[in-house]
């Protein structure tokens, strides 16, 4: 009797595990350090469980496989086509999108987003890394358990796809349609294969995100502070135009927004870090063109500010 209790006690932790680690018990008598230890504990068992089920070598396939799908998109079909579909799937998007928009806010959130998209388009690109297995293709860093997420969602629902293709399958067998039923049913099966563990993926790395959070947490608190100390005057000159909802964004209009030496050095840091991580380019100006934009004018622009300043 004892066995058989045990025994659904491990069933139902490991269907817990699997499905909903969040709604785990842990006892209240419990201090809120021993609870947190508790909570890491959970989410230690969950990544040991998804790791018996193929995440670890299932993963170091798929990331071989993202290598070569880059490799195809730029060798095959071409850099400059993906981009130019690309940006013309998110521009049709946020076109729709601010249609919909009722507020100003929204609207420049919206638009946000889609420059974000773009950008990021480009800086997979450049990696040859996909934003959903690696965890410093986009800079912010904070976000990549939002892309696991995601990508999970899109598997889930391929996963849906597949069982009713593959009822179907079934009923045209039973009904005396003979290849057709054993081609679908087959792919359908082996793609139902891959979306599951493309999902045990990305709940195995959903889970290590969870074990390392405090880790996770300090790091990017001391890279922060890292940046905004490096960036001091470029923060400070900015902060008060970008308020007032001024876009920053657009064009060369940021070089003539900034009105220190230190605060126009970092600014030329930023952009040569952004061009080489993301083939940024201003509209105008090759990337040439933007190196020589920015080295010269830090010296003949800064000149009469600090003349005016003393």
């Amino acid at each position: 009797m004892e066995e058989k209790k045990e025994l659904l006690t491990n069933i139902k932790y490991t269907y817990q595990l699997l499905f909903h680690p969040d709604k785990i018990k842990i006892k209240e008598s419990l201090s809120e350090k021993q609870k947190e230890q508790a909570r890491k504990d959970i989410y230690k068992d969950k990544l040991k469980l998804h790791e018996k089920l193929g995440a670890k070598q299932f993963q170091k396939l798929l990331i071989k496989l993202d290598k070569y799908k880059f490799k195809f998109l730029k060798k095959v079909i071409k850099e400059e086509r993906v981009l130019k579909y690309s940006d013309q799937y998110t521009d049709k998007e946020t076109s729709k999108q601010l249609k919909k928009a009722k507020t100003q806010t929204e609207k420049q959130m919206i638009k946000e987003i889609a420059r974000r998209k773009k950008v990021l388009t480009r800086c997979q690109l450049k990696e040859e890394k996909s934003i959903n297995y690696f965890v410093n293709v986009d800079r912010r860093s904070e976000l990549f358990p939002f892309y696991l997420e995601y990508n999970k969602k899109i598997h889930k629902r391929c996963l849906k796809t597949n069982g009713i293709l593959l009822a179907s399958s079934i009923i045209m067998g039973i009904s005396g349609i003979a290849i057709l039923p054993i081609i679908l049913g087959g792919y359908q099966v082996l793609a139902g294969i891959k979306n599951i563990q493309c999902i045990n993926i990305q709940e195995y790395n959903l889970a290590r995100i969870k074990v390392m959070q405090d880790i996770i947490i300090k790091r990017n608190m001391r890279s922060m502070k890292k940046k905004k100390e490096e960036n001091k005057e470029l923060i400070t000159e900015i902060k008060p135009i970008k308020e007032k909802g001024k876009d920053i964004y657009q064009g060369n209009d940021i070089v003539d927004l900034i009105n220190t030496k230190e605060g126009l050095l970092q600014l030329r840091q930023n952009l040569l870090a952004l061009k080489k991580t993301t083939h940024f380019q201003e509209e105008n100006n090759t990337s040439k063109e933007l190196e020589e934009m920015l080295i010269p004018k830090v010296e003949e622009r800064i000149k009469p500010v600090i003349a005016v300043k003393k």
